[in-house]
């Protein structure tokens, strides 16, 4: 059986189409990614984040501002498959916000803790609220 080795422009052919095809498998599934890419430079007062220690199955670390009537929760985690939180519950008597932390879905997940900033208009000052983080409960 003969072997043909590559040559120099061949090579570079099919090194340029294993990237193409790598780079379109960590596409998501879903369409465009939620949230913006990166952490906020000036999201506003540290708020107490509880809840996500608890439970390994999230899948990101957790950190949540307030600055006027905006919450702004930034994640940490997968780039191609961030977690993407949404407040479930704002409990004002108990001075509680409620996130529920998803995964978004793709076919490929990187492993490279990026930051994705996600922002929300609760209508109300949460300065001295405490954000309580549960699992969706998918993908357990």
């Amino acid at each position: 059986m003969a072997r043909y080795p590559l040559t120099g422009a061949l090579r570079s052919v099919a090194a340029v189409t294993a990237t193409a095809l790598l780079l379109t498998g960590c596409a998501p599934s879903g369409g465009q990614l939620p949230g913006t890419p990166g952490a906020s430079p000036a999201p506003g007062s540290r708020l107490d984040v509880a809840g996500y220690e608890d439970s390994p199955a999230l899948p990101a670390a957790v950190q949540a501002y307030a600055a006027s009537e905006i919450l702004t929760v930034i994640t940490t985690g997968s780039s191609s498959c961030p977690a993407v939180p949404e407040i479930t519950d704002v409990r004002p008597d108990e001075q509680l916000v409620i996130l529920t932390i998803s995964s978004w879905q793709a076919e490929f997940c990187t492993a490279d803790l990026a930051p994705r900033t996600f922002t929300f208009d609760v209508g109300r000052d949460l300065r001295s609220f405490t954000v309580e983080v549960q699992n969706s409960g998918e993908g357990d």
